[in-house]
């Protein structure tokens, strides 16, 4: 009685774990069609559709390269909009679409040979980087654009990192469409865009 009785323990706390996974992540495919379709919305370059996909609460932060001591651009928005004067902060490049997702080791871009070492769709869910935390320092640290960066948002960008799951998509010809995605009330949603994965600056 006593060993049904533990087998039964056993069962419930692997279930409970089982669905703690289950809602960090959401159900794969819950997760896999909702950013496809995030990706099929920036690829469309429709400003109404992609403003859909931006988070509704934090917004989206673009991070791009300033050109200049290797301190990355910041631009938050919470509206999407394609300025040709505004090139470097919101044209992002073109990509083809890939829709099958590969849960491995996100691509690394090589400087020496301009390449990728892989192409496809990738999501490495255990994989956690502070790119937008340490671009914000930075910019504190070099006193560039500092004067609207605070305490409480640098807290925010930390806070929304550890949230935030990074999504590569590179294909044969080099395109590339880098971001991340946080879920909020069921729906994940773009949170940060990278487009600074393939500087070779120094």
């Amino acid at each position: 009685m006593n060993v049904k009785s533990d087998i039964k323990r056993i069962f419930i706390i692997i279930s409970i774990i089982v669905s703690s996974i289950q809602m960090n992540f959401g159900q794969s495919n819950d997760f896999e069609s909702e950013v496809n379709q995030i990706i099929k919305e920036f690829k469309s370059r429709d400003t109404a559709l992609i403003n859909q996909c931006i988070h509704p609460k934090f917004g989206m932060v673009a991070i791009y390269c300033k050109g200049m001591m290797s301190i990355n651009g910041l631009v938050r928005l919470h509206e999407y909009v394609f300025d040709k004067n505004q090139k470097e902060l919101y044209d992002y490049e073109d990509f083809e679409i890939d829709s099958t997702f590969q849960y491995e080791e996100n691509p690394v871009f090589d400087c020496d040979s301009g390449l990728w070492n892989k192409t496809g769709l990738f999501c490495d869910k255990k994989y956690r980087d502070n790119l937008l935390s340490h671009s914000t320092y930075k910019l504190v640290d070099f006193g560039v654009e500092n004067n609207y960066i605070n305490s409480d948002i640098i807290k925010e960008y930390e806070k929304i990192e550890k949230k935030s799951i990074k999504i590569f998509l590179v294909d044969n010809s080099g395109g590339k469409f880098i971001f991340y995605v946080s879920k909020y009330k069921g729906k994940w949603y773009v949170t940060i865009i990278d487009e600074v994965a393939r500087y070779c600056g120094e």
